[in-house]
């Protein structure tokens, strides 16, 4: 913190006025703190939010302010999360000062059940949901378990541990080569006929697939774990 108190100094020491005259660092601090506490959540599951608000160098003199003083989060772009900087003025009347603090807040993120092998593909039986600080989670995580139902795991990963999206691919319900069912039809009827995917697809993607008793190769869009419908713009 003594490069703050340094900045601190340089930008609002007022020598000459007694401590009596002066704003209290402690008034300011729990002004910081109220400010963090009461910003809108970082995730709509956020359960609790925990604020420590770095020290003020006690010889700093700052005028007592008329009126409410001014707070906002200071830097480029921020986050009300992790380690933070708050700018508090005085409106008006000269005198503006940052004041460092770091915000944890905790949530429900899904973690590994139990111990998963590299390539498995995830259920909802291998997941759980587990209450963690998420300033510490700089690879990011999943706050859903459904979210990751069908996903593939890049990597190994352990009981317990937080799933990250680098160690995940996304799911994907028609793979390419895998075998398909192409869906076709109108009113009074409906055809179902077996094809490969010649390309991996997600739901609402149209992809490339092989009709398996034609040869001929259509366009179809992906409408469920290994089912497409053929429509118009079929490819010969």
């Amino acid at each position: 913190m003594r490069g703050w108190a340094a900045s601190l100094l340089s930008c609002a020491l007022l020598p000459g006025i007694g401590l009596a005259a002066s704003m209290s660092p402690e008034h300011i601090r729990s002004e910081v703190a109220d400010y963090l506490r009461h910003l809108p959540p970082v995730v709509n599951t956020e359960t609790r939010r925990v604020v420590e608000v770095g020290r003020i160098d006690p010889r700093i003199r700052l005028k007592p302010c008329p009126v409410p003083l001014s707070l906002r989060l200071s830097g480029r772009a921020p986050k009300p999360i992790g380690r933070v900087t708050v700018e508090v003025s005085c409106p008006g009347h000269g005198w503006r000062i940052r004041v460092p603090a770091r915000v944890s807040v905790h949530a429900p993120v899904v973690v590994a059940r139990k111990s998963l092998a590299a390539h498995a593909r995830l259920t909802k039986a291998d997941l759980k949901l587990e209450d963690r600080d998420i300033s510490l989670l700089h690879a990011g995580m999943f706050t859903s378990v459904d979210s990751l139902k069908g996903a593939e795991l890049r990597y190994p990963v352990a009981a317990g541990r937080v799933i990250t999206p680098a160690q995940v691919v996304p799911d994907r319900p028609v793979r390419r080569n895998h075998a398909v069912t192409i869906v076709s039809g109108g009113p009074g009827f409906h055809i179902e006929v077996a094809g490969i995917a010649l390309q991996d697809g997600r739901p609402g993607e149209r992809i490339r697939v092989r009709n398996r008793r034609s040869g001929r190769v259509i366009e179809a869009r992906v409408i469920g774990r290994d089912r497409v419908r053929a429509g118009s713009g079929a490819a010969q």
